[in-house]
């Protein structure tokens, strides 16, 4: 495991707005420095501002964030670039999109249109959208060709799409508590559970060029990048709290609340609490592209 990373400065978000994003990402109180999540790369890059950065923006024209959840990246699009557009955000879970709301009216901002719909299905007309933000999003597809022909129907001829994927050759350290999970809830009750699908399995960076280049005229992979996110301590809390974010990923999704809780503290939480001991931090090292998506004129 590497070394504890250090935030620079020259880092684009910046060390404050960076304790925001993520706190306001995953919920998690960062007033204790050693309990933050340091989303920083050794180069003092920081992957979604570099994607924000390579949005060919009109500004004054329409934004679309597919599966914008908490509306964090697309607020911080909004401030970074100074976008005074229509912006539009669209999730299936509504209870995110409320906290979207509730975030812009902290920021004085004014309100987005925030849309509660699957990503396959989007009640916006052809042609209607100028730039389209996906990040880490369309792995949640059930059929993912339809999602990306989805993108493509609502941007406008000569549009631009900006998604992500993560490696799917690389096993992360995240990865394996969602194994030790799954492994414990199949030997503990029996089930036909299958091991969780990783979010990189239906698109990752190794195929997702070659799956949007069947829809759009132009794919480019842009910000290739090894990030090593470091956890702190109350990134466990967030695990417990999370099973509305994996359950879709168990194939067949028959697991309640209890259980999982279960599974967590059993399986997960000597593997987490290890490391912690060892390194004073839950080192999770991700491999992931950016691609630049051209809707044909």
């Amino acid at each position: 495991m590497a070394e504890k990373l250090q935030p620079t400065g020259d880092n684009p978000f910046g060390q404050n707005e960076a304790e925001r994003q993520y706190e306001g990402y995953f919920g998690i109180n960062t007033d204790t420095r050693l309990n933050i999540i340091d989303m920083f790369v050794k180069d003092g890059r920081n992957f979604r501002a570099e994607m924000v950065d390579s949005l060919d923006l009109d500004h004054n024209g329409v934004l679309l964030d597919i599966g914008c959840g908490n509306g964090t990246l697309l607020i911080d699009t909004r401030k970074r670039r100074d976008f005074q557009g229509l912006t539009i955000g669209v999730d299936i879970d509504k209870s995110s999109l409320d906290e979207a709301k509730k975030k812009e009216l902290a920021r004085g901002l004014t309100p987005s249109i925030y849309l509660a719909a699957d990503m396959e299905q989007i009640n916006l007309p052809d042609n209607s959208v100028d730039t389209i933000l996906c990040s880490f999003a369309f792995h949640h597809a059930n059929h993912l060709d339809a999602a990306i022909h989805e993108a493509w129907r609502l941007l406008r001829p000569g549009g631009q799409l900006i998604t992500s994927a993560n490696s799917l050759l690389q096993k992360t350290e995240h990865s394996n508590l969602l194994l030790a999970i799954t492994e414990y809830l199949k030997t503990t009750y029996q089930t036909n559970i299958k091991p969780p699908i990783a979010f990189a399995s239906k698109f990752n960076s190794e195929t997702a060029q070659q799956r949007l280049e069947q829809h759009f005229g132009k794919v480019k992979p842009i910000i290739p990048q090894r990030s090593e996110l470091q956890f702190g301590k109350d990134f466990f809390g967030y695990l417990e709290n999370s099973l509305s974010t994996y359950q879709s990923e168990f194939r067949p999704p028959i697991i309640g609340p209890g259980h999982w809780t279960e599974a967590v503290e059993k399986a997960a939480r000597p593997l987490f609490d290890a490391a912690v001991a060892k390194y004073g931090y839950f080192q999770d090292n991700v491999d992931r592209t950016a691609f630049d998506c051209r809707k044909a004129a």
